[in-house]
């Protein structure tokens, strides 16, 4: 496993930025700053910066609403499973493969509308995006999809078929290092909004009515350190496309062909 860190001395210089500034978290300018940076580089409408995975999920779950059913895939980060046994939500394993969602689906299920679906997301790839979009617009469900990096937003395909959130890692191992930070992006303005607001007053923007309260929000260094791994993203992309070329190599000199692997994270991926 490779730790993305930046040079000590851009950490110093970003450290001595925030200790002059006397602003270390509440949304502050590196906050902002990134923010509005992952917006323009994944080309979507609205980024909320989170203090962690779980957080994160936790929020995007309350602005989505109740869910009496979660569909998610067999192989799924351990904090998908955490948020929603706190938010009492029960859940369906299908089984994740290229061909989508539909014809993987548990034996038996009886489609509710008040569902949400979750997609793993890593490497470049989710697993069936198309299908689980339109598997989404058909039953009136919601979307989750989970990434390990910040590779590319699929909301695009979302548009007027489905509410879809996508959660991004900014742990240490992740390609962009925020100091186990997150980042929540969607195009649908209110669930934007509604995410804002239960994070927590600071950068909330427009007020509207939520549940309740939580304090999500993300800290001046974990921005700061996010912003300088963006820096070198483009770079980190490549490393990890060659380290999944050269892992696959390996694989089919064992006679285990590409389309036998599945597009899971990082961690899974061996």
């Amino acid at each position: 496993m490779k730790y993305h860190y930046p040079e000590i001395s851009s950490i110093r210089t970003m450290i001595d930025g925030i200790w002059k500034r006397k602003y270390y978290t509440n949304q502050g300018p590196l906050a902002n700053e990134l923010e509005l940076k992952i917006q323009q580089s994944l080309g979507v409408n609205h980024a909320i910066a989170m203090a962690n995975c779980d957080i994160g999920l936790l929020i995007a779950l309350l602005a989505l609403g109740e869910k009496s059913l979660a569909l998610i895939p067999n192989f799924h980060p351990y904090y998908l499973k955490n948020a929603l046994i706190r938010m009492n939500i029960p859940a369906l394993d299908y089984a994740q493969d290229i061909f989508g969602v539909e014809k993987n689906l548990p034996a038996g299920i009886s489609i509710q509308k008040n569902q949400v679906v979750f997609g793993f997301h890593a490497l470049g790839k989710v697993t069936g995006v198309t299908s689980l979009v339109n598997y989404c617009a058909t039953n009136h469900s919601d979307l989750v999809l989970v990434s390990d990096n910040l590779y590319e937003s699929f909301q695009s395909q979302a548009e007027c078929k489905c509410k879809m959130v996508e959660l991004f890692s900014f742990e240490q191992s992740q390609i962009v290092n925020g100091g186990e930070g997150a980042c929540v992006v969607t195009n649908d303005k209110e669930l934007a909004a509604k995410m804002r607001n239960i994070r927590s007053s600071y950068g909330a923007g427009q007020p509207v009515e939520i549940p309740f309260t939580g304090n999500g929000r993300m800290s001046e260094f974990q921005a700061g350190m996010a912003l300088l791994s963006l820096e070198g993203l483009d770079n980190y992309k490549n490393q990890v496309r060659l380290a999944h070329l050269a892992a696959t190599s390996l694989l089919a000199d064992h006679g285990i062909r590409g389309e036998n692997i599945i597009p899971t994270g990082d961690s899974y991926f061996a």
